[in-house]
């Protein structure tokens, strides 16, 4: 970020728009618009920017290690809180919680977007930061099926609905905090350094779930070890209540891609963002359907893949340890990738970022069903680095297409509707299909189809006509 000073910029012009591609390239000068009587000084801006990308990334990181651990130990739960007997269907069972839970999502961006627009963004994310917290602490807390019996899996479903209620405010609330506070043209990278903490947290959640597994006994695993890391969600409440008690008073830029020229809150976002943003959220839901699916496929569910569901696998051993590598791996690739999305534009990044998956996708989930340590590692790494390229410049798109004072509430909506149909039930679907075809058969397909659809929506919103998806 180039600092001037405020002689300098008390004589530049208004700041440029951004064009439709994301490109810092096209700009447009308004002649009617003057610049600012007053500026802040670089010192407080660049404070400013630091203290955004701290409120939406240090929530983000351990909201997602501990919604993340629930994935990597859902073998191990299955067997606590489902009857014995078929392990199997205990699985499924237990991703069919695993999804009921993103149901929930919805229903929290709609309440986190009425208050983010209703009261302010970070009030919104710190809220919804707290509520994982508690939700998080009562998971470790809960009876098993041998200690209540059928209570155990009710006890079960109301708390992960509570995990999901509290997801369904948080990532949008930090897209919207980091990018509304920093400059236009760097909103690719910001957004990108969001988002990278979602793969931060993840990542952490498997390193956990692979020491645990490496130095504990099954039988300890069982009895106590699984509690450990979502007894870990205190340190969630820590940050919100630090966050809160540092007085930052997060405030929109006067360049960000969602201000709106009227500064009043809408006295019901939810009416203002379906009767004059439907399309914009239905647009925003299907380009993000493919990083939903993938971010649920790749980093949780292959995992339990190579775990559970093909015994016989030498790489089983090493899932994790293969999944954190990998995962550290793609952080690495996430700035530049953000980086570059403000050069070239997040739309051109994003149709490049498909391409890639649907010539890779069929060799990636070939190489993971081939059973062994090199195989996994390349499947993996195949299907991450297009996941990178394109949800880096994911954030950045979604909040300059979030236009108007209801924001927060159209990215929940759009967000948390992709998430639920397409995140949260491709672990289920892929464990029931993968009993019956090969890996790559069945989770090849569900990727496929939701790239298909982002492909689609993208070419709808850039080139202004329909791509029909047979």
């Amino acid at each position: 970020m180039v600092v001037l000073s405020t002689a300098e910029q008390s004589l530049l012009l208004p700041k440029p728009a951004v064009s439709n591609d994301g490109s810092a390239s096209a700009r447009q000068h308004d002649s009617t618009t003057h610049a600012p009587e007053t500026s802040h000084p670089a010192a407080n801006g660049q404070q400013m920017t630091l203290k955004a990308l701290i409120v939406a990334t240090g929530g983000t990181v351990l909201e997602f290690f501990d919604f993340a651990v629930f994935g990597y130990f859902a073998s191990v739960i299955s067997e606590e809180f489902f009857p014995a007997g078929n392990k199997s269907a205990a699985l499924a069972e237990t991703f069919a919680v695993f999804a009921g839970a993103f149901c929930m999502r919805p229903l929290g961006g709609i309440i986190f977007g009425y208050l983010g627009d209703r009261f302010g963004h970070e009030k919104a994310l710190l809220g919804s930061i707290v509520m994982m917290a508690v939700s998080t602490f009562l998971m470790g807390c809960l009876p098993t099926y041998r200690q209540v019996g059928a209570w155990a899996p009710t006890f079960l479903i109301l708390v992960r609905s509570l995990q999901g209620l509290s997801c369904g405010g948080q990532l949008v609330g930090g897209f919207l905090v980091a990018i509304e506070n920093t400059p236009a043209e760097q909103s690719g990278f910001f957004g990108s350094v969001v988002f990278a903490s979602t793969v931060v947290g993840t990542a952490g959640g498997s390193g956990v779930a692979a020491l645990m597994r490496a130095h504990m006994t099954p039988a300890a695993l069982h009895s106590w070890g699984w509690r450990v890391p979502f007894w870990c969600g205190i340190f969630i409440g820590l940050f919100g209540y630090l966050a809160r008690g540092s007085e930052m008073h997060v405030s929109k830029s006067a360049d960000s891609p969602s201000k709106h020229k009227s500064d009043k809150p809408p006295k019901n976002p939810l009416l203002v963002a379906v009767s004059e943003s439907w399309y914009d959220i239905l647009v925003i839901a299907a380009a993000c359907s493919y990083t939903t699916c993938s971010f649920y496929l790749i980093m949780v569910w292959i995992v339990t893949y190579l775990t559970s569901m093909h015994e016989s696998n030498p790489a089983q051993h090493s899932a994790f340890t293969i999944n954190t590598i990998s995962m550290l791996g793609v952080i690495s690739l996430f700035l530049p990738f953000g980086h570059l999305s403000d050069k070239i534009g997040q739309e051109k990044q994003m149709l490049c970022a498909l391409v890639f998956c649907i010539l890779t996708i069929f060799p990636a989930y070939d190489q993971l069903g081939r059973g062994t340590l090199f195989s996994a590692s390349c499947g993996q790494a195949l299907l991450l680095l297009p996941f990178a390229a394109y949800s880096s410049a994911l954030p950045a798109w979604i909040v300059r297409r979030a236009r108007g004072p209801s924001s927060y509430m159209i990215l929940g909506l759009a967000w948390n509707l992709a998430t639920a149909v397409f995140g949260g039930t491709a672990p289920l679907i892929a464990t029931t299909l993968s009993k019956q075809v090969p890996c790559h058969s069945c989770a090849s397909h569900s990727c496929v189809r939701t790239i298909q659809l982002g492909t689609c929506t993208i070419a709808i919103f850039r080139y202004g006509h329909a791509c029909i998806v047979v």
